[in-house]
């Protein structure tokens, strides 16, 4: 355990954060010293509070455009909240909605805005509620829920939009560079990652990004790394703290089959103390990783020591290009608040007697 007790790694967070004292005075300043207490350098955080501004409160934080609301857009009513609905982004930002043609257009116009306000990413969730496997309909099949009530529809075609929907997003993820993170697992079988294998594979050039791990399909999701090698990333975020015994045979399983710099790992937590405590659990779970495989000589000190570094922080800034100029803002930032500081006296020496 020698070199578990090394392991002393500088840290990018690669996954969503939401801070529940967003509105608080003081809150960023406080957060901001929590962040520079653990080493995190960067957090990139679900901010879906203001789900179409994209600015992020925090100076160590960037966007990412949470899709959930915007692949129920065949009609008004699915929106009580004016904040999360097109027709009203589209209202605000006068943009046209009348015909299942400017919707896509309000699509794209609202990734390029969210790119142009600093964005780095995508994110659906949707998981939770549906599955993953996302058909090639036709665009006149997804066309004839537009216009409807949800009462007025039958559940195919609502799920012949959505479908519809979800690949226009992956053709605007590659359009305007916003990778594509996807929820994987834990919502039983709707939920298992190999169901999008048929997307990934219509979509070489679009960035997939698997939440989780696809737990407890861990196997499964190795497989998927492994066979489209150019735009699968794993993402370990929750796993450790979900399971930490599932975590280490997974870091195990996934560093045998695929590169260190495609796996990359979050906190998915909603306050700074479940960010530390996640931050504290990948570390230690991920240095006991690295420690058995030294120890059985599967990698030398030095080649665990980069493995580290790719998962913690490399893999982040491969997988989201954009990101590279908000750490690269950060550092500069940080700099000049040291160089701002001012520099400490000694004490006058006491008078004696």
């Amino acid at each position: 355990m020698r070199f578990q007790r090394k392991l002393q790694l500088v840290v990018l967070a690669s996954i969503s954060l939401v801070f529940v004292s967003h509105d608080s005075a003081n809150a960023e300043d406080q957060s901001s010293q929590t962040t520079e207490s653990f080493a995190l350098h960067m957090l990139v955080i679900d901010y879906d509070y203001t789900p179409y501004d994209y600015v992020c409160p925090y100076d160590y934080g960037v966007a990412v455009v949470r899709l959930n609301p915007l692949i129920r857009g065949f009609h008004p009513d699915e929106y009580t909240q004016p904040a999360e609905s097109p027709y009203h982004y589209a209202e605000t930002h006068r943009v046209p909605l009348k015909t299942f043609d400017d919707y896509q257009a309000v699509l794209d116009h609202i990734m390029r805005r969210a790119a142009e306000r600093g964005a780095v990413g995508m994110k659906s969730t949707l998981a939770y509620r549906r599955t993953l496997h996302y058909e090639a309909v036709t665009k006149s099949q997804a066309a004839e829920a537009f216009g409807k009530r949800r009462g007025e529809l039958t559940p195919s075609q609502i799920k012949a939009f959505e479908d519809y929907v979800f690949r226009q997003f992956c053709e605007l993820s590659e359009k305007h560079v916003l990778p594509l993170q996807i929820h994987t697992g834990y919502v039983l079988s709707q939920s298992n990652p190999l169901l999008l294998e048929n997307l990934i594979r219509d979509y070489p050039k679009t960035t997939f990004i698997l939440f989780h791990g696809g737990y407890p399909w861990v196997g499964e999701t190795a497989a998927m790394a492994l066979h489209f090698p150019k735009n699968v990333w794993i993402d370990s975020n929750w796993l450790p703290t979900l399971s930490y015994h599932m975590a280490k045979r997974a870091y195990h399983e996934w560093l045998d089959v695929i590169p260190a710099n495609r796996i990359m790992w979050g906190s998915d937590t909603l306050h700074a103390e479940g960010l530390y405590g996640a931050t504290e659990t990948t570390r230690q779970c991920l240095a006991e990783v690295l420690a058995e495989r030294v120890t059985r000589r599967q990698v030398l000190e030095a080649g665990a020591r980069h493995i580290g570094e790719q998962i913690l922080r490399e893999s982040a800034l491969l997988a989201f290009p954009r990101l590279r100029q908000h750490v690269a803002r950060r550092s500069q930032q940080r700099n000049q608040q040291k160089d701002q500081q001012p520099t400490e006296q000694p004490p006058a020496p006491s008078a004696g007697r």
